[in-house]
């Protein structure tokens, strides 16, 4: 009597609540709640660390979103030595002939134990996320998360997990974890390095590294980020984890549906890297964006000073600290009527009196570099002249103070933070008239009696100047200023 075998054929939600079961086994008896700590630590370092955090980040939703996006760059190996670890479990506790003989493709407890794993990686940094993003939730005044820079900080994770898995899959070894880690690391930030000049440098930007540009407090607000590589990377970070994945079902077992999907993935990766080679496409390096279109909140303090809506919180200490800055030359000819931010860093005072600023300035930060850049913007007029032509003196150092303009910025710095008697070394512009150089070449310059000499001139001139009273100051101001800008006056012509 023969016997009629029948074969019953899971539904899809049969197979997708198995495969479900399956991952929450694996959240819970995997080595992720062992490894979270570290995840948590190397997320907030690579947060807090690496990344630019600066005084107004906390403020700006575009910076703070990259700053807890760039943290998935060191997470991208922790997470591959992770999943190569469990990966190659099955070899280590001797498993493989047991689970041989399990009903149902393999690949679904290798989707369950890469997904498993992988969110634990993935818990650390949305906690991150939480930590670092809820405190801008609070202070922000002007835009949102920027969820296409976060969004790649999920699938760098996801791909670093699932390279990392099929390592363990393929080298089941003790030692292919920590080579993992340390060869994802260096692929990563290996790639980002490459300079135009290297001979693999069109494959930068395959590197989620290369996705994130250094960047300012501001960026973001004035301007649209560039390259903004957001959305292809993590096209591309997720069909580099489908085709290990692939890879991996593959090796399991070679049907017609593992080879079908290996095309698929490998033709998904080709797609996703045309947006991103060769890199030159990138490496423009003119730092113009599309322009951000915002309304200004202004305050008056001297002249009327703007900052983007963003800023509001720092509206007072920018108008208090540029007021004081501009006080001597404010509505005088050639001086300032009004303050505005700039965009793309292009700042400098403009001929119809608007002042365009760049650096932020606030009294919590009085004798900052800042305050002395905005001060030498005031003072001096890279066209030399209101015509536009230009002198010999500006043509050999353009940028570099004359000795009466590094003398006049002091000043004007001095109204923002009197206790600064000169510049500390490391903040120090040296005038061409000292070094001779328009090039700037060597530092940190040798004081020769020469330049010890006039230094001396330089500070007695500031001492004197500073001891005038504001009126004295603007009525010099009004005489001199444009001569001053366009770099034609000198120690001698000082009060």
């Amino acid at each position: 009597m023969a016997l009629t075998l029948t074969v019953d054929h899971a539904v899809p939600r049969d197979l997708i609540v198995n495969t479900l079961r399956l991952v929450w086994i694996e959240v819970r008896r995997g080595a992720g709640p062992f490894a979270l700590p570290f995840l948590l630590v190397v997320a907030w370092w690579g947060a807090n660390r690496l990344s630019p955090m600066g005084t107004i980040s906390g403020l700006l939703w575009p910076s703070s979103s990259l700053n807890v996006a760039y943290a998935s760059v060191l997470l991208l190996p922790v997470a591959g030595g992770l999943l190569a670890w469990e990966g190659s479990r099955e070899h280590r506790r001797r498993m493989g002939d047991l689970l041989v003989t399990m009903p149902g493709h393999a690949i679904r407890r290798d989707v369950a134990r890469w997904a498993g794993s992988t969110g634990w990686a993935i818990l650390a940094y949305a906690l991150l996320g939480v930590y670092e993003l809820v405190p801008v939730a609070r202070a922000a005044t002007w835009g949102g998360p920027r969820w296409d820079a976060l969004g790649l900080g999920i699938a760098v994770i996801a791909a670093g997990g699932a390279i990392g898995y099929a390592a363990g899959v393929i080298v089941p070894s003790r030692f292919t974890p920590p080579v993992v880690a340390v060869l994802l690391f260096g692929l990563v930030v290996g790639l980002g390095a490459f300079q135009e000049d290297d001979v693999l440098y069109d494959l930068k930007y395959l590197s989620p590294y290369s996705a994130f540009p250094y960047w300012s407090e501001d960026i973001g607000l004035y301007q649209e980020i560039e390259p903004n590589l957001f959305m292809p990377m993590a096209a591309w970070m997720l069909a580099i984890g489908a085709v290990v994945l692939a890879g991996v079902a593959l090796r399991r077992a070679a049907t017609v549906r593992t080879r079908s999907a290996m095309v698929a993935a490998v033709v998904m990766a080709g797609i996703a890297m045309t947006p991103l080679v060769p890199a030159r496409q990138h490496e423009t390096w003119s730092g113009a964006g599309q322009p951000i279109p915002y309304e200004p909140l202004c305050q008056t303090e001297t002249i009327e000073v703007c900052v983007h809506p963003a800023l509001e919180s720092l509206l007072d200490d920018y108008a208090r600290s540029i007021g004081s800055l501009v006080e001597p030359i404010a509505g005088i000819p050639g001086g300032p009527i009004r303050a505005v931010p700039s965009a793309g860093g292009q700042s400098g005072l403009l001929p119809d009196g608007t002042f365009a600023f760049f650096m932020p300035i606030a009294d919590s930060h009085p004798g900052s570099i800042s305050a002395s850049w905005l001060a030498l913007e005031l003072v001096s007029d890279p066209f030399g002249h209101s015509d536009g032509s230009t002198n010999e003196r500006v043509q050999s150092c353009p940028g570099i103070p004359t000795n009466a303009q590094y003398v006049a910025m002091t000043v004007l710095v001095r109204r923002v933070s009197p206790e600064l008697t000169r510049f500390q070394r490391g903040d120090d512009i040296v005038t061409c008239e000292i070094v001779n150089d328009g090039g700037m070449s060597e530092w940190p310059r040798s004081e020769t009696p020469e330049i010890l000499a006039i230094r001396n001139e330089i500070t007695a001139a500031t001492d004197c100047f500073s001891a005038l009273t504001l009126d004295q100051q603007r009525a010099w101001f009004a005489v001199n200023l444009v001569a001053l800008r366009a770099g034609e006056l000198s120690l001698e012509d000082l009060p």
